[in-house]
């Protein structure tokens, strides 16, 4: 059934620009580091970064959920009743896998930093079941919500509501905001990583609170409710943004190493070709051919960069 709800004009306008603006540009982003994260070294054989691909898919999900928000609350409607249901089960999909993969992601961050499995392959086994059993879990999740547990898109709040939710506690969202923005200044690999998890973990408790019976009062107020819209998408963006910055990060990373071994690569060539033509043991030569030749020999970057103890005749 459709949803009815008072007319509202300029602000529907408002939400739905908002809802479609985040998701249609986020989505197209979100799934090129997706692809980034199967196809690319070292994300691919990174176990990390395989969790990080399963949260990701549940996420896309629900940012096509959040383009069909926006088509509803634009035109004041739900448009048609598989429409309604079909976002909503969508949506349901993020609300119950975000947390299911985070936990694998901060257990996964835990193991690592602690060493506990120190096994790859045990570690691999480990995770790999856990990732199965949270995907049929959400698969399951999505089969409830899209057969019996539907999810309604209220107009009147611009949100979907599920029939029945969990609910929990906003504050999850202060407690950790200045931590988060601490561990943002480090430089470390897994700390962006677990902020990552954490921000996307305090956006899921909010969003279920919303959904729920917590913030009813407040959503019937038209301001607070588009101030909350606007602050749920905001968080909608901070996913896959927070992949921008460590995806580049540890790029840059890989291409620095990269390139810097093909250099040493070279300069090795070069060092084993002079030294080479510098062996007159059988070749002979004059004293000022080896003279040219040495002079030559140490124009090479390992000699003359402090790194001598690398050449063959240091």
């Amino acid at each position: 059934m459709n949803s009815s709800a008072p007319s509202h004009t300029w602000d529907n306008v408002f939400v739905g620009t908002v809802y479609l603006l985040a998701n249609i540009i986020m989505l197209p982003i979100y799934v090129i580091f997706l692809i980034i994260f199967v196809r690319k070294e070292p994300y691919r054989s990174s176990m990390t970064f395989k969790i990080m691909f399963y949260l990701g898919v549940v996420e896309c999900f629900q940012l096509v959920s959040g383009v069909q928000s926006g088509i509803m609350s634009f035109l004041d409607t739900t448009v048609h009743y598989d429409f309604d249901m079909i976002g909503g089960a969508l949506n349901c999909v993020g609300l119950f896998g975000r947390p299911l993969f985070l936990l694998i992601l901060a257990l996964n961050r835990f193991v690592n930093l602690t060493r506990l499995i120190r096994s790859r392959k045990n570690e691999k086994i480990v995770f790999s079941v856990l990732l199965a059993i949270a995907s049929l879990a959400t698969f399951f999740g999505f089969a409830y919500r899209i057969t019996i547990g539907k999810a309604h898109y209220y107009l009147g709040y611009d949100i979907y509501r599920p029939l029945k939710t969990t609910g929990a506690a906003a504050i999850i969202k202060h407690i950790t905001r200045k931590t988060t923005r601490m561990l943002a200044l480090l430089k470390s690999t897994d700390i962006p990583v677990i902020a990552q998890g954490i921000i996307t973990l305090s956006h899921a408790a909010v969003v279920k609170c919303g959904t729920g019976h917590i913030f009813v009062s407040m959503l019937e107020s038209r301001p607070a409710n588009i101030a909350y819209i606007i602050w749920l998408e905001t968080m909608t963006l901070i996913n896959p943004l927070s992949y921008l910055i460590l995806v580049r990060y540890k790029d840059a990373g890989v291409s620095w190493l990269y390139y810097n071994t093909q250099e040493f690569a070279k300069k090795l060539h070069q060092v084993h070709q002079t030294a080479h033509k510098f062996d007159f043991d059988e070749q002979g030569g004059t004293n000022e051919q080896k003279l040219l030749l040495w002079d030559e020999f140490k124009s090479c970057d390992c000699f003359t960069k402090g790194t001598k103890e690398t050449c063959l005749w240091s």
